[in-house]
């Protein structure tokens, strides 16, 4: 997320100011879905993190939040967060169906 690949093309292209969380939530959103959810454990406390970290990022200023892994979509959504989520793994089986009806 920190990395300019992906708030250089959003912010150079797209004119989109991106905050990233810090590494400290950025680590515990790593072991929530590496630790947890690949393996089919979906803990209460962990299923609120995130929502928990949106709420931060909003009061930050942000008006939305990208939820960049498969995973994030399992603990955030338009009914728990704060901000509307634009959920990229959605977001990509939406535009490949499109592609296959055209």
């Amino acid at each position: 997320m920190e990395q300019d690949f992906y708030k250089g093309r959003h912010t150079g292209v797209h004119g989109i100011d991106v905050i990233v969380t810090d590494e400290a939530e950025r680590a515990r959103i790593h072991a929530i879905i590496f630790e947890e959810l690949v393996n089919g454990i979906e803990r209460e406390d962990s299923l609120q993190a995130d929502p928990s970290i949106a709420s931060q990022a909003t009061r930050a200023g942000t008006d939305s939040v990208i939820l960049g892994c498969t995973e994030i979509g399992m603990l955030l959504n338009e009914e728990n967060a704060a901000v509307p989520p634009y959920n990229t793994d959605a977001i990509h089986r939406e535009a490949a169906l499109d592609m296959a009806r055209a």
